[in-house]
């Protein structure tokens, strides 16, 4: 594991630049999202979605819309920068027009596209309220991308909503085996043990993702929440 030399950030050994501090790994100072790119400088599609995924999962919701806006820049012909940032248009800023957009821009560019069916589904769910539209992508995900550990958390949810928990449960578990050591797998889990009632193992599933990722606002909110403070 590398450290950033500037701010002290871990860094992944194909990282070129921080995501803190958006200092080259290296040395050299770039500057956010407007920046033109040398070839051997640009960062690549996955370090952008990486470092993305890493700001949103830490609540840094403008520094996430920032890379996933520079995805698209760069790289308008893939879909996964479309599904990313069509993911924060939806929430938490809530312009739904324009996340279904991405989403189905994403889906137009790469029908196999797991994370965007994923993504539309969960508008369908949650802002929509058209439930037989959100099954359909949850299922189309996890067919075309059976490792997806989002698309059985959601389709988990969307079980857990109409009451069905053994069955919910079966898709949250799959999730955590999939991808053991993402954070918001067991901030999933936890929040359903805390919709059937099951705080104490809602509490343990929470601390679980803190002790993975420590700035994780969604579990250390929920957390304060159950615990009234």
């Amino acid at each position: 594991m590398a450290f950033c030399e500037q701010c002290g950030n871990k860094l992944n050994a194909d990282v070129k630049f921080c995501s803190k501090c958006g200092v080259q790994v290296g040395g050299k100072k770039v500057q956010p999202a407007e920046t033109v790119w040398s070839r051997q400088d640009q960062p690549s599609i996955d370090v952008l979605i990486e470092d993305g995924r890493n700001y949103l999962d830490n609540g840094d919701i403008n520094n996430a819309l920032k890379q996933f806006e520079e995805a698209v820049r760069l790289y308008p012909d893939h879909a996964l920068g479309y599904a990313w940032r069509g993911e924060v248009y939806r929430n938490p800023i809530g312009q739904i027009d324009r996340a279904m957009r991405d989403f189905n821009e994403a889906i137009r560019i790469d029908p196999n596209n797991s994370f965007a069916y994923v993504f539309r589904g969960a508008t369908y769910q949650q802002q929509l309220s058209q439930n037989d539209m959100a099954i359909k992508d949850f299922n189309e995900a996890i067919r075309v991308d059976p490792n997806n550990s989002l698309a059985y958390a959601n389709r988990g949810q969307y079980y857990l909503n109409l009451g069905l928990y053994d069955v919910a449960k079966k898709d949250y578990d799959e999730a955590i085996r999939i991808d053991p050591n993402n954070a918001m797998m067991y901030a999933f889990l936890g929040a359903a043990y805390a919709q059937m009632g099951q705080t104490n193992l809602a509490i343990q599933n929470f601390e679980i993702t803190l002790s993975i990722n420590p700035n994780n606002d969604y579990a250390l909110k929920t957390l304060r929440a159950i615990r009234g403070y």
